[in-house]
């Protein structure tokens, strides 16, 4: 009798080891699930593997649009390289003092929706918004709403190749004339 009580208490001390691995495991699968999740979101947000986009030649640099504020015009290329059809539904422009200007000096408004057929290329026109009044004004992040088939549409990051050169004259002092 005297084993089977000691036996008792270790018994109880496996259980608890037992327990507490199983809430740790739960805890790393749920995390891991989380990761996954959130690996998979930001990979959707980042690229669309078929989309490629550069600066089209009619790109018009900067504009002043009223003291305190100085406008960038674009003209982006968008490449769809898939085999299906996309379709462009907004554009996003976000950062510190950056925003996103649908009817640029100089030209048409941002025609949007946009569908880029698979193979084809298309030029879409459009403003970033310089606000002078904040002194840091990094390179904003460019987002295009895509939608392919009848999926939901997606945020894709755009990448830009020398959107950073055209980006930096709305930072030089004449672009925001007297503030």
């Amino acid at each position: 009798m005297g084993r089977s009580m000691s036996a008792r208490p270790h018994l109880i001390q496996l259980l608890d080891v037992a327990m507490v691995s199983a809430l740790v495991a739960g805890l790393v699968v749920h995390a891991w699930d989380g990761w996954k999740a959130s690996s998979a979101a930001a990979e959707r947000t980042s690229q669309h593997p078929s989309l490629r986009f550069s600066l089209g030649a009619q790109t018009g640099g900067l504009d002043a649009a009223e003291a305190g504020s100085a406008v960038v015009t674009l003209s982006v290329v968008v490449s769809n390289d898939g085999t299906t059809p996309v379709t462009v539904r907004g554009i996003e422009v976000s950062g510190p003092g950056a925003g996103f200007v649908a009817s640029p000096p100089g030209g048409p408004d941002t025609d949007l929706p946009r569908t880029v057929a698979a193979g084809q290329s298309a030029k879409i026109r459009f403003g970033m918004s310089s606000d002078c009044s904040v002194l840091v004004r990094p390179l904003p992040t460019v987002t295009f709403l895509v939608q392919v088939g009848g999926a939901a549409a997606h945020p894709v990051a755009a990448t830009i190749p020398d959107l950073d050169s055209i980006w930096g004259m709305s930072l030089l002092p004449p672009s925001c004339g007297a503030t």
